[in-house]
């Protein structure tokens, strides 16, 4: 999860705002919608994406965690959420 997270930071620079949007239970994960915005590190513009994240739990620990640029995507084809 830590090497995700870098990745985002070389490629698209420091997030200056994380902002949960929708948080849904499925069958098996939990599915978190979540709006990054900040600046790009070599363009200095503007972005704002809404990315959504499935990931599943056990025992308190995370033991999945899959990033779909298609906040959709998320919910309907790896999580088995209709839309």
């Amino acid at each position: 999860m830590k090497a995700c997270w870098e990745g985002y930071v070389e490629t698209m620079g420091v997030a200056t705002k994380i902002s949960p949007r929708e948080i849904c239970d499925a069958p098996e994960h939990v599915v978190a919608l979540v709006t990054v915005a900040g600046r790009a590190r070599e363009s200095d513009l503007p972005y704002e994406h809404t990315w959504g994240y499935v990931c599943k739990t056990d025992a308190g620990r995370l033991t999945f965690f899959r990033a779909h640029f298609d906040p959709k995507e998320a919910r309907s084809k790896a999580a088995g959420l209709a839309d």
